[in-house]
């Protein structure tokens, strides 16, 4: 059997048409041939959520808001059709001063639960814009 370069094996794999087509198999990934002697390897997504290591249970992701200045135990719920609960368990001391200290609601004990006044799309949008807030509290702070 005469060996292929990788170029020649995905074009073949392909087909020969226009370059964007996808294998029938979808659940591998999508490779594109631009032009000839190149190959165009589409990124896979991970959310962000994987991505930190939160975790999934049922309907609820335990895991830390991280920031550079420490981590933040938190857990969310997701309650119905792309609606999420965020809670944050420990509130830092900088947040007590912060302009959105009034988002974080007590919920008992060391639980806070988080309001948004624009909800996100994803439960990144929620996970980022609550460690942009601590971030931004402890840049105060400082």
């Amino acid at each position: 059997m005469e060996k292929s370069s990788i170029v020649d094996l995905v074009a073949r794999w392909l087909g020969s048409g226009s370059g964007a087509e996808r294998h029938p198999n979808h659940h591998l990934p999508p490779y594109t041939v631009s032009r000839p002697g190149t190959v165009r390897v589409k990124r896979r997504f991970v959310p962000l959520w994987v991505e930190k290591r939160w975790r999934k249970r049922g309907n609820s992701y335990f895991g830390y808001y991280r920031t550079k200045y420490g981590a933040y135990e938190g857990r969310i719920v997701y309650r119905y059709a792309g609606n999420f609960s965020f809670y944050i368990k420990n509130l830092p001391d900088c947040l007590w001063n912060h302009s959105h200290r009034e988002c974080f609601m007590h919920k008992g004990g060391q639980n806070y639960e988080v309001h948004f006044a624009r909800k996100g799309k994803t439960i990144d949008d929620g996970i980022l814009a609550i460690e942009r807030i601590l971030t931004e509290a402890h840049e105060i702070e400082d």
